[in-house]
C-alpha cells in the first residue's frame, strides 16, 4: 500500500513511478530497515531514484522498439 501511495504522490507531482524489481527486494528491505533504525533517508532515497531511472529507461527503450519507422 505504501508504494501505491508513493507512486500516486509522484505522479501527481509530475514524476515517474517507482517499482522495486523482485531481484532488488532484499536490498530494498535492508535500506528500509536502515532508514527506520537511523532516520537517515539518504540511502533509501538514492536506491529509489536508481529504481525510478531504470524503469524510465526501460520504458523508453521499449517504446522505441515498438515505434514504426518511416
Amino acid at each position: 500500500m505504501g508504494q501505491f501511495l508513493m507512486n500516486g504522490i509522484l505522479l501527481s507531482n509530475g514524476h515517474h513511478i517507482v517499482t522495486i524489481p523482485a531481484t532488488e527486494k532484499q536490498q530494498y528491505d535492508q535500506h528500509m530497515l536502515h532508514y527506520y533504525d537511523s532516520g537517515d533517508g539518504e540511502v533509501i532515497s538514492q536506491f529509489l531514484k536508481r529504481c525510478q531511472i531504470s524503469l524510465a529507461e526501460g520504458l523508453d527503450r521499449s517504446s522505441k522498439r515498438g515505434s514504426l519507422k518511416d
